[in-house]
Formats: structure tokens, sequence, C-alpha cells
């Protein structure tokens, strides 16, 4: 009996072993568990696969998770500091941040939003865009507001009153209603995409999918991730595009191209660009993630 026992494992283990493996290969692949890399900063690489017309493709979306509690989130742009445009890492390195990405479209001058945008007494752009439904406002003027949140005006009527009751405010389109639906209609155009969104508990999500894809597919899968996603907007897309994150123990940058690499080692790889969104911690003394 025992040798038939002993025979019997000796045959399925392996086979255990590697579908085991499998299904861990998988999970890895579907993202895994989040990556706490200090105390309110959570990372997480997601590899979903997308339908496409050819039959399937595989994203490559890197989703950085931040704690208002935990972080300060800051708008920098060369029109206020007076710097000139900077790459991501060189916005990171000269203001001390622990992460940064784009803050929007900007037009031809290479400095001015696309969409409305001020910090505080700045204004870069004063005109609200007319097709931009959706603002991302931070820097509340009241302790009992909400850090952080994106107003989508086609579902709250006062959003004029809520924009004055923030410092910071920037303007571009929706990609997630507040209802949770995907609002971007299909187009052809494929380009990796940075956006910001805000989840149901109030966290705040750096996305950046470096495969070139369409807005419209790419809500489709956002919806379908295990984000807990209440809604998101756009905040650039193609080459110029990209997030950058550096903690004691982690650097990484990510750019609009279908390569992933340490920005300290080809920096200059990534474009200048005047407006960017930064976060630095609250309590600089605390650097370790909790066991």
């Amino acid at each position: 009996m025992w040798a038939k026992m002993r025979n019997w494992l000796s045959f399925w283990l392996p086979v255990l072993a590697v579908i085991l493996g499998l299904f861990t290969t998988a999970q890895a692949r579907a993202g895994g568990d989040w990556r706490c890399l200090q105390p309110g900063l959570w990372l997480q690489i997601f590899e979903p696969k997308v339908e496409v017309r050819a039959g399937e493709e595989q994203l490559y979306i890197s989703v950085l998770k931040v704690d208002p509690a935990a972080y300060d989130f800051h708008l920098l742009t060369a029109s206020e500091q007076g710097e000139g445009n900077k790459t991501l890492p060189q916005w990171l390195g000269s203001h001390q941040l622990h992460a940064a990405t784009n803050a929007g479209m900007f037009w031809k001058d290479q400095q001015t939003s696309t969409g409305f945008m001020k910090n505080f007494g700045h204004i870069n752009n004063k005109i609200i865009h007319p097709k931009y439904d959706g603002f991302l406002v931070f820097n509340p003027i009241h302790s009992s507001l909400p850090q952080i949140q994106i107003i989508d005006r086609k579902h709250y009527p006062q959003w004029r009153e809520a924009l004055d009751k923030y410092n910071t405010v920037l303007q571009s389109f929706r990609m997630i209603s507040v209802e949770g639906k995907n609002v971007w209609e299909q187009g052809s155009k494929k380009f990796s995409v940075a956006s910001i969104g805000i989840t149901n508990a109030g966290k705040v999500l750096f996305i950046f999918c470096q495969t070139p894809i369409s807005i419209h597919d790419l809500n489709k899968v956002l919806v379908q991730l295990p984000l807990d996603m209440k809604n998101a907007i756009f905040l650039e897309g193609g080459p110029t595009a990209g997030l950058v994150v550096e903690t004691r123990d982690f650097t990484q940058g990510w750019k609009g191209s279908a390569e992933t690499f340490l920005w300290s080692d080809a920096p200059s790889t990534f474009p200048s660009v005047p407006n960017v969104i930064g976060i630095t911690p609250k309590h600089k003394d605390t650097i370790c993630c909790d066991d």
C-alpha cells in the first residue's frame, strides 16, 4: 500500500507543482499583491490581456496608489516656478518628490495647459475648456473637505462652487465618470497613457499604461481591474507621458514607449514637460512600511 502511495505521490507531486507554478505566474501577471514602497504608498503592475482586431494583446499598466493622509500633492509648473521645462526625473529631483507624473496636456507654447489650471495665486490658464468635464482639485481651503478629488461636472451641478473651495485645480478629459462608466468613444489612435483616478475609499491612483492602446479600450480594462475605481481623468498620452517614482528602496520610471527601465540609467530619454503633479510625504521621518 505504501509503495503504491509513494508511486502515486512521485507521479502527481511534480504535476501539482507545475500547476501551482502556472497559477502563481497567472496571478503575478494579473497584478499580484500591492507592494508597499513606504507608508501610504503602494505599487502594483498589471499585465491584463485585451481583445484587439488581430486577437489578444497584453498590456503593461503601472499603478501607484497614494494615501492622501500620508502624502501632500503639488502642482508644479514652469510658468510659476520660472525654472523652465524639465523631464519628470528632473522635476522629481529638484523638488524632492517621491513620485511625479504629467499634469495634463499643454499648448504649442510649451507652457500653458490646454485646460483651466491654477495653483493658489498663480493662474496658468484662466479659460475653462468647454469639452473637458473633469477637474482634479486639491489643497482645499477648509480642512473639512477631501484633500483631493475629481469633480465630474456632468454629474455635479455645483461644480463651479466646488472649484472655488480648492487652491489647486487642473482640468482635463474624463476617462471614467463618477458613476464608474467608460465615457470615451472608440477611436483608431493608440498611445501610452498617463491618467489619475480616485478610489471609492479616497485613495489616489497614478496610472500609466505603457502599451499603446486606445483610451476606450484602456478604460474597459481599468474598470475591470481590482482598483476600487470611482472616477478618472486623462493627463497625457504618447511620448510626453510618463511616471517616475523614487523612495528609499525603490526607483523606477516609465515613459511613453514600449520599454521600462530605471530612470537613473537614462534620464535624458524623458522629454521635457512644463507641468507636473508630484507628491511628498507628510511625515518625512517615516520611511518604512509596517510589517
